[in-house]
């Protein structure tokens, strides 16, 4: 919610009084790779039985990677107004982030969906339109396309890809 953001953002300029102007320029940013990260992480300690992160029951992991990736999406939404919270234009922040990443805010973002996209293919039998609402991509066409932007490939053919060296490994394993 932008008031938490808000509260946590004065309360955290206050305790914090010797943060730099760049250091304050990024928070909202900051915020969001945080958010995003933390998603990462539960959906990948799901996807390795939970040892990680205490869960008290099954799915827990996969719960809160969905809510920390519906937080993401939500703060791309108010991507404008986290801006104005720390006095910033929202055009400034993406100028900083370009500068010194070498990509924008949007590309990042789609870069790490596509990402957790292959990660899902790779590790699970999920359908496709599944594996795009997971990724916070709900449209199948425009998650296909921008899939193929990114990997160079259709979601068939990395699919047909990672068969095809699943079975190699399989026939390798069972000469042996």
């Amino acid at each position: 919610s932008l008031d938490l953001f808000r509260i946590y953002t004065r309360g955290f300029l206050k305790a914090c009084p010797g943060l730099t102007d760049k250091e304050i320029e990024v928070l909202p940013l900051g915020t969001l790779i945080m958010t995003l990260e933390c998603g990462v992480r539960f959906l990948t300690d799901y996807l390795d039985g939970d040892h990680y992160f205490t869960c008290y029951r099954n799915g827990q992991n996969m719960d809160r990677c969905r809510t920390q990736f519906k937080m993401v999406a939500d703060m791309e939404a108010k991507w404008e107004e986290m801006a104005s919270i720390v006095s910033l234009s929202p055009d400034y922040l993406s100028r900083i982030f370009k500068k010194e990443t070498g990509i924008t805010v949007t590309t990042y973002i789609i870069r790490q969906r596509i990402n957790y996209a292959k990660h899902l293919l790779t590790n699970t039998r999920l359908q496709i339109q599944t594996v795009a609402q997971h990724c916070g991509l709900g449209d199948v066409h425009y998650f296909s396309k921008l899939f193929k932007k990114e990997t160079g490939l259709s979601i068939h053919d990395f699919i047909k890809e990672i068969r095809i060296k699943e079975a190699c490994k399989m026939l390798s394993n069972t000469k042996q």
